[in-house]
């Protein structure tokens, strides 16, 4: 709301999707009487894989604001479908992204909106970001999971590990 009250040229909506999380009740309060002629937001729940692709594909931006993750691969998937895509400047996620990506403080609601206005408006930075995001995104694949954990694997055997 922070976002669109800065910017009336603003019109997008927040899209949540997945089970509703730790302190939801905010969340379902402002989707319940927050609704308003701009900035709905939508609980879209568990999606069909089918569902999430197509939902991803057509965001304007993939907002991580975790307190924490263990790797996150949601947002590693929305850099390579070619989001543009800002995180949490906490955990895993800016090693995990490479640091290419937009950071934010996700205790603050001012540095979240900045950063996702900032981008919103920016079709330089959404390139940048799509760019980069993508980029990084090649370098994760399960061919070289496996190799990376069958070489450890076989080092700890032959060492008696």
């Amino acid at each position: 709301r922070l976002m669109l009250a800065r910017d009336r040229s603003f019109d997008f909506d927040l899209v949540l999707v997945g089970q509703l999380g730790w302190q939801f009740d905010d969340v379902l309060e402002l989707s319940r009487n927050g609704a308003g002629p701009r900035g709905r937001i939508v609980l879209a729940g568990a999606l069909p894989d089918m569902d999430l692709a197509l939902l991803v594909k057509g965001a304007s931006l993939a907002v991580f604001p975790s307190l924490y993750e263990g790797f996150c691969l949601p947002m590693v998937e929305t850099m390579a479908c070619g989001v543009p895509t800002i995180a949490a400047k906490t955990s895993c996620l800016p090693e995990v992204s490479g640091n290419v990506l937009a950071y934010f403080d996700p205790l603050s609601v001012e540095d979240m909106a900045d950063c996702m206005g900032s981008v919103l408006v920016d079709r330089q930075k959404q390139a940048r970001l799509t760019q980069q995001g993508i980029a990084r995104a090649r370098e994760f694949n399960w061919e070289r999971c496996a190799r990376e954990t069958l070489r450890i694997l076989t080092r700890a055997a032959k060492n008696g590990e």
